[in-house]
């Protein structure tokens, strides 16, 4: 992709062109001077006679010093605020960047202001546009294959002001009543088909535009404290990107940590698990097994116990009164123990359907895995999927419902055996009185609560051999994880060495750069892959950059500067991305000026159909008629009608 021109709703403009281009803050004096008269933006893009735009309003170099009407009327300001850096992340925002902070302002609110960029990709013009207001600007983006002037033509044609659009299915409607050429996208579906134009494979990489336009488009707010370090940016995201860029394998890092995020759930998951059977004196399965045994016989001799209970035959009818309550009794409290089982199997029952069909919920997800993978879901897979959810879906509620009302029964007889068991106890009670003297008589009460309790014990033990199952399905899942990661390690390793060559290569324009701008060899470009398994970081290809003396903050600039030329010029494979434009914004303001013409010297004889973008005031660089030519914008600090937006930004 190439810049070819940019343009914002109230006509201000900017056209690039090939090779290097200066967007230069000018004061009063100096090079403002000696300026040719302001153009107006060029009807055709990428002619012979493309000439650099000086914001002003078509207003000639000696009106710049006059007052005017505007904030700071009268008063001669500096190159600072000029817009410099915000035509820059307009740039940025209208490409899908993050560019929140920077277009924050309630100026462009109040204005209602679009970006509108047109580029060139592979010989084809696209023209882009993206609010710079929010909330609009969130979601929004037109696009046209087409030149920005036929862009223009297709809005008014369709009758559409864009600065008098306030929402998205506003502009939506319009579009869809005019036919219009241009379409409205999500940024989703802008992320998706400016991929695709760029030749970015998400099946492959996982990489975003947007994502490398934190490389590509370089802020000295944000971007020069570090090579890879980036603000609110994940460290492996910024490494994958740097990597990609620089044309080496770029995805091991995410295998192995998502991988790794996979085992990391199933540990806790199985500390539960264990926890659980300790604290049932469950330590394995021999251990489960005499537990068992235990409790059965205990049980065998507590129903023993039960059904030997008699009553003396002298006893008469208080014993045949006896004999028919501890029937009935017994009766009750075995057919409460089957009625509460039942209500504890079906009510897991239950909440295991409520559980897998959960699950099953988030297998059927897919979408957010083709989301991040692929950045679309194919519209059959997503109509199956959808079947299958709502085929699934009934019948989950279907059995829920089975279950639900089954309890609701047992629920109603247990309640019934409870109070006939509550009924029958007291009697039961006040007949045991009358054979105290009796050494026959047991207290068939308590032998039923031992019943009970025994039982339950029971119970507990078969839960118990559930979870021992699921402890061992999830240690043979957490050992086939941790196989597959060791695995993508050795593959990552693999896959690294056969890229030996171009790593040299890289490492070899670097000291080319480096010999050209300070006549030394001293300094630094490696590529380490990480391979230790036990590291956060294992998969990773850490990028060791150093150039000598970079504690000082023009050197650490310059580092910067060098590190982005090497994956920028660098020699990439055919199947590889390759940016075809990239922007330091500020970058030289803390570099000599010895030094500064060196490295844009080296870049610039170096650029083969790519565009090296710079944004500098005129007290930063010594304007020679070679850099002057490669001026694509002007902005002047003296006047408020010569600055970007018409507006000074402190």
């Amino acid at each position: 992709m190439k810049l070819r021109e940019l343009h914002i709703t109230d006509e201000i403009g900017c056209p690039f062109h090939d090779g290097l281009n200066i967007i230069l803050g000018v004061n009063q004096g100096g090079a403002a001077s000696n300026l040719e008269p302001i153009a107006p933006l060029p009807d055709t893009i990428g002619e012979a006679d493309e000439r650099a735009v000086d914001i002003a309003d078509g207003s000639t170099p000696e009106e710049l010093n006059e007052p005017t009407a505007k904030q700071g009327e009268g008063k001669i300001s500096d190159t600072n605020g000029v817009g410099k850096t915000l035509l820059v992340s307009v740039i940025k925002h209208v490409l899908g960047g993050d560019t929140e902070k920077a277009l924050s302002s309630s100026f462009f609110m109040e204005r209602k202001l679009w970006g509108t960029l047109t580029v060139d990709i592979s010989g084809g013009l696209l023209t882009i546009s993206r609010p710079l207001w929010r909330p609009l600007a969130d979601n929004l983006y037109l696009v046209m294959e087409a030149p920005g002037d036929a862009f223009r033509e297709a809005l008014g044609n369709a009758k559409i002001d864009l600065a008098d659009i306030v929402s998205e299915l506003e502009l939506a409607n319009l579009l869809e009543a005019a036919k219009s050429p241009v379409r409205l996208q999500s940024k989703q579906e802008f992320q998706k088909f400016l991929a695709k134009l760029e030749n970015i494979d998400y099946s492959v990489s996982n990489i975003t535009f947007s994502a490398l336009l934190d490389f590509i488009i370089r802020d000295e707010k944000v971007g020069f404290t570090d090579p890879i370090s980036r603000i609110r940016r994940a460290q492996w995201v910024q490494y994958r990107s740097a990597q990609y860029l620089f044309g080496l394998p770029a995805t091991t890092e995410e295998t192995c940590s998502k991988l790794q995020e996979d085992i990391s759930d199933l540990k806790v998951d199985l500390n539960s698990m264990i926890a659980k059977l300790h604290a049932r004196g469950v330590t394995g399965k021999d251990k489960l097994f005499n537990l068992r045994i235990a409790a059965e016989t205990k049980l065998g001799k507590v129903r023993q116990d039960i059904e030997e209970v008699n009553v003396v035959p002298s006893l008469g009818e208080a014993r045949a009164a006896y004999q028919e309550v501890r029937k009935n009794f017994t009766a009750i409290v075995s057919a409460l123990t089957k009625k509460e089982r039942y209500l504890s199997g079906y009510a897991k029952n239950r909440d295991d359907l409520k559980s897998k069909a959960k699950t099953m919920s988030e297998l059927l997800k897919v979408g957010e895995f083709y989301e991040d993978l692929i950045q679309f879901f194919p519209k059959q897979l997503e109509e199956n999927i959808a079947d299958f959810q709502s085929f699934f879906d009934g019948l989950a509620d279907d059995r829920e419902r089975y279950y639900s009302d089954l309890i609701l029964e047992i629920k109603a007889d247990i309640k019934f055996l409870q109070s006939e068991r509550d009924r029958l106890e007291p009697q039961l009670s006040e007949l045991s009185n009358q054979f105290k003297s009796s050494s026959l008589l047991k207290d068939i009460a308590t032998l039923a609560a031992t019943e009970e309790r025994t039982q339950s014990e029971l119970r507990t033990l078969e839960e118990c051999e559930t979870l021992l199952i699921e402890r061992e399905n999830t240690e043979d899942q957490i050992e086939e994880l941790d196989r597959r990661r060791k695995e993508a390690l050795v593959d990552g390793k693999k896959e690294e060495r056969k890229f030996k060559s171009r790593r040299e290569a890289l490492i070899g324009l670097f000291h080319e750069l480096i010999g050209e701008i300070y006549g030394t060899d001293d300094g630094e470009l490696a590529f380490e892959y990480n391979s230790n398994d036990s590291s956060s970081a294992a998969g990773r290809t850490e990028i060791v950059c150093r150039i000598p003396s970079q504690s000082s903050h023009g050197r650490t600039y310059a580092k910067i500067n060098i590190f982005d030329f090497v994956w920028f010029l660098g020699k990439k494979g055919d199947d590889n991305f390759r940016s075809g434009f990239l922007i330091h914004d500020g970058s030289y303001s803390k570099i000599s000026r010895d030094v500064k013409a060196k490295m844009l010297a080296a870049v610039k004889k170096r650029l083969t159909g790519q565009q090296y973008l710079i944004t500098v005031n005129e007290g930063e660089l010594d304007m020679t008629p070679e850099w002057d030519a490669a001026v694509c914008c002007r902005l002047y600090g003296s006047k408020i009608d010569g600055k970007f937006f018409h507006e000074q930004f402190d």
